[in-house]
């Protein structure tokens, strides 16, 4: 999945996004990967920060 979500003991979420063909880019698809993750981080009461990165 081009869109990975990674919670730490700590409570933070990596959001990683990893399309390195494409640059990190998004397309409507991963738009909505994207916005996947952010709901699932908004419904994670154990998650308190988010970043969010581009893979390599």
């Amino acid at each position: 999945m081009p869109v990975h979500y990674e919670r730490d003991v700590d409570h933070v979420v990596l959001i990683t996004i990893d399309r390195p063909e494409a640059r990190n880019s998004a397309d409507m698809e991963h738009f909505k990967l994207l916005r996947e993750a952010w709901e699932r981080f908004r419904d994670d009461d154990d998650a308190w920060v988010a970043m969010v990165t581009g893979g390599r």
